[in-house]
């Protein structure tokens, strides 16, 4: 299999070690910490906002995709330059008391955002339980956007096993209307992974039920995307774009090492924000320098050498990148979770979200797990528009991620 890089012999797996990109050494200066040998900038570049549909909220248009800061300063400092919106799954927060209490000194000024995993067959109680264990775990009496978690997606300890059953079940709506008559949630959405995406995100806009919607959304988005973003802010229903930067593999592209990494995902910023349906988007910031080059973004306009960057890693990642379009599914004989499973390989090795990644590939059913590949003639592969060496990466990510423990 060739290298998306160059006309050498390299397989995924050599492909997928190479080293990530360092985040430098941080040393306590103050009022923040510092990334030695290196300065904060110095231009003072204003924020932008936009209203995140009918909710009314004012977001931040860069928002903080999850906690992971290297230290609670890195997210006051985050806030001091204007952001304002934070994605808070509360099942990944884990021993994040300290960040907790700098969001609980900002509440007012800070827009939280959250997921709850809901059933088909979910009562009003049990989702009033989840929203009070949402407030619980975040330590705040109110939190400003709940959304049904991760649509689309078969999550079996949670006993998700139908899809847009979820979005029409009218218990969890009446709960979370009841939890805004309350007062203790603002905004009602949905977040996607699923490569069947629009059946559900139409069903969110059309219902009326839901203030805004999550979804994936880069430069190498389907044109359908685009078309519900219009549908969506038509129907004055906000979007929050994720998986902006498209697996960030440039940290693995020859000509994208280090030195063009901030240039690649000031690029991927600036084209998503270029079009006008979008609300917002997240994105990982954990260090002051990510924070500062991503909101530098917002003082560029989407050029032609931004085009040419982006094309190229386009290029460089078509024959490893999965873009959830689920054809490879249908011809699948096993009902193996093609899509799911590359992603989960992807959090393992270009985001180290090792932990995570291994749970999530345990959490699914028997029949959905790769260990039938090894043996498959793989007619997904002929399916596939990118043609993607899936039996190469399922086997590849069954044995990486089977693993027990880390």
């Amino acid at each position: 299999m060739k290298s998306p890089t160059n006309n050498n012999k390299l397989t995924r797996r050599h492909f997928i070690k190479k080293s990530l990109f360092g985040t430098g050494i941080l040393i306590n200066t103050g009022k923040y910490f510092q990334i030695k040998g290196k300065k904060l900038v110095s231009k003072e570049i204003d924020m932008k906002y936009r209203i995140l549909g009918k909710s009314g909220l004012k977001v931040s248009e860069i928002g903080l995709g999850r906690l992971e800061t290297q230290g609670e300063n890195v997210l006051s400092y985050a806030f001091d330059r204007g952001i304002n919106y934070i994605d808070m799954p509360a099942e990944y927060i884990k021993g994040e008391e300290g960040r907790m209490l700098k969001l609980k000194n900002r509440r007012d000024k800070v827009i939280i955002a959250s997921k709850i995993i809901t059933t088909h067959n979910s009562t009003k109680q049990e989702t009033m339980k989840l929203i009070e264990n949402v407030l619980k775990r975040i330590q705040t009496d109110y939190i400003d956007i709940i959304m049904i978690y991760n649509v689309g997606t078969i999550i079996r300890k949670h006993g998700v096993t139908k899809h847009i059953e979820r979005l029409k079940n009218e218990d969890v709506i009446e709960a979370v209307n009841q939890a805004k008559k309350d007062g203790k949630v603002r905004a009602f959405g949905i977040s996607t992974h699923g490569g069947d995406f629009k059946d559900y995100i139409n069903y969110a806009i059309d219902s009326g039920h839901f203030d805004m919607i999550m979804l994936k959304y880069n430069f190498m988005a389907f044109p359908e995307e685009k078309e519900l973003l219009k549908k969506a802010k038509q129907n004055n229903v906000g979007s929050v774009a994720i998986k902006v930067v498209g697996g960030a593999y440039d940290q693995k592209i020859k000509g994208y090492e280090k030195s063009r990494t901030p240039e690649f995902r000031r690029a991927a910023i600036k084209w998503v924000l270029s079009n006008p349906n979008i609300t917002n988007l997240v994105i990982r910031m954990p260090t002051f320098e990510e924070v500062d080059n991503c909101i530098r973004a917002l003082d560029e306009k989407y050029g032609y050498n931004d085009r040419i960057l982006l094309e190229k890693y386009a290029s460089s990642v078509k024959p490893y990148y999965c873009r959830w379009c689920s054809t490879c599914t249908q011809a699948c004989p096993y009902d193996v979770s093609i899509p799911d499973i590359q992603r989960y390989l992807m959090y393992f090795t270009n985001f180290e979200y090792k932990e995570e990644a291994v749970e999530k590939y345990a959490d699914l059913l028997p029949e959905q797990k790769a260990d039938c590949c090894f043996n498959c003639n793989a007619p997904c592969e002929n399916k596939c528009l990118n043609n993607i060496p899936i039996k190469e990466i399922l086997t590849e990510a069954h044995e990486i991620l089977s693993i027990k423990t880390l």
